[in-house]
Order: structure tokens, then C-alpha cells, then sequence
């Protein structure tokens, strides 16, 4: 991490004739205590923590990271294809083929397999929906990982549907899974799945960062992160795999703003995430 940032505040330097220092940070609200006193400018925050900061007038969104060739990552839901639920997403289409009320009613009154609360994919957004959609359940089962809700619904266990991560993988094809089900993929199938609505990790300016400065430093790092030295020192000092750039808007974040809302989770529990 420390070679990678290192990398990185020199090319910055280069190309901006700006002095850039890199440091390392522990924790999260270490780096947000470091934003509100103004002894860190630009970090990268992933999108629970962006909205609480932002929240607090702390920081701007600017750009958002590429990870394994997507910018933000959704939520799926998932059951045994012998529990009788119907199926409203097309594999061969990989798209939805029902809006998402008619797809879910089905679940009305069944018990739910999350992950844990503060998950994104496994929780937030998938709570959220089912508010937002006047859907009941049964008080959910709390799982504590992605692989063990595909593990429940393959051996028909403890909940009758589940929800995970989607779009920026499927936790069906885990080398885990696969080796102890391997006709996973036929057993365990999506129901419906959601838009990519949960965004990457994102890179921030400090409110007070003066807008030639922020615009000098986006230029930078959309140039650098198209070179190889670029992707791999950005992908070292975050311990996160970027390949890429877009800009953005604080707007890239609402629609996980509104599931936020919608799940009822407090926002001051999801720091680091």
C-alpha cells in the first residue's frame, strides 16, 4: 500500500506541478476525522461512508473506480428451482423479464436468508426493496456470508429464498461452491435481480479543495489509470483492483440512497462499507 501511494503522489506531482504526499490510514474514521480537520484532501471512499461524509458536507464525489469491469454492482435473488417460486430473470438474456413487484410478491410471508446487516447486497438493498414494494416477510435469517446463502437454498435449509451480490460476479461460481455442487447453477436459480446500484469504491475532494486543483487531478488520474504503472500502482495503494475511471456526480449515489432509506438501517453503523 505504501510503495503504491508513494507511486502515485509522484505521478501526481509530475503531471500537476502540485507536491502530494501519500498516507496511510487504518481506519475510516480516521480518514473522515482527517477530512473534517483538513489534513487529507482526496482519498477514496467506498459508498456508505461517501454518503455519511457527504452527509456531513465533507467531501465531493469526483471519480468512480472500475472493478472487474464494472462501476457499481447490484443485489439477486435466489432459490431452489424445486421450492415453486417462478423464475422473472432470463439467463440467456441476463435481464429481468417482469418489473420488480410482480417478480417478488411471490415472496410475500416466506422466510429470507441475508447476509448481515451491514452488507450492501446482502441486506441493505434487498431489505430496502422489499419496503419499498410493501412485500412482508418473516424475520430474516442472518447468514453471515454470500456462500452460505447459496449453500442453504442448494440443500433446502433454513430459508426459503436468499439474496446476494450480482452483476460484478455470482457467488454460485466460488470454487467452494462449485467443488461441493456442482450442478449449483441449475439447482440454486435467480429469481429477479436489480439494476448496478451500489457503487464502487469512489474518489473524493475535500469541499474545500479549490476546483482547479480538482480539475488538474482528474485529468491526472483519467490519463494515468490507462497505463499499466497507473492501473497497478492505484490497485496497490487502495488493496482494491482498479481499472478505470469515470467521473461522476454525488447523483451516481441516490438510487442506493433511496434503498438505504427504505432498509431503515442507521447510517452511522456502516462506516468502512
Amino acid at each position: 500500500m505504501t510503495t503504491g501511494g508513494e507511486q502515485l503522489a509522484t505521478q501526481l506531482s509530475q503531471i500537476t506541478g502540485y507536491t502530494f504526499q501519500a498516507q496511510p490510514f487504518d481506519s475510516y474514521p480516521a480518514i473522515l476525522a482527517a477530512l473534517e480537520t483538513g489534513r487529507v484532501q482526496v482519498t477514496w471512499l467506498p459508498p456508505f461512508t461517501y454518503i455519511l461524509a457527504h452527509n456531513k458536507g465533507l467531501v465531493d464525489a469526483a471519480l468512480m473506480s472500475n472493478h472487474f469491469g464494472t462501476y457499481a454492482y447490484g443485489a439477486m435473488f435466489l432459490a431452489n428451482q424445486d421450492s415453486g417460486f417462478t423464475p422473472f430473470f432470463d439467463p440467456n438474456t441476463n435481464q429481468n423479464t417482469a418489473d420488480a413487484g410482480p417478480a417478488l410478491r411471490q415472496f410475500e410471508g416466506k422466510l429470507p436468508c441475508w447476509v448481515e446487516p451491514k452488507s450492501a447486497s446482502g441486506y441493505i438493498v434487498p431489505a430496502g426493496l422489499f419496503a419499498m414494494e410493501k412485500i412482508s416477510l418473516q424475520s430474516p435469517v442472518l447468514i453471515q456470508s454470500f456462500n452460505s446463502v447459496v449453500r442453504a437454498l442448494y440443500v433446502k435449509q433454513l430459508c426459503d429464498f436468499g439474496a446476494t451480490y450480482a452483476i460484478s460476479g455470482d457467488p454460485r461460481t466460488a470454487s467452494a461452491i462449485q467443488l461441493a455442487f456442482p450442478d449449483v447453477m441449475n439447482k440454486v436459480v435467480v429469481i429477479w435481480r436489480t439494476d448496478a446500484v451500489i457503487p464502487n469504491l469512489g474518489l473524493v475532494y475535500q469541499t474545500h479543495l479549490p476546483k482547479a486543483i480538482r480539475q488538474l487531478l482528474t485529468d491526472a488520474l483519467l490519463h494515468w489509470v490507462k497505463t499499466d504503472a497507473g492501473k497497478a500502482a492505484l490497485t496497490n495503494a487502495n488493496q482494491y483492483d482498479i481499472g478505470d475511471f469515470k467521473t461522476i456526480d454525488d447523483s451516481f449515489y441516490d438510487p442506493l440512497r433511496a434503498y438505504l432509506q427504505a432498509s431503515a438501517v442507521d447510517l452511522t453503523t456502516l462506516v468502512g462499507r
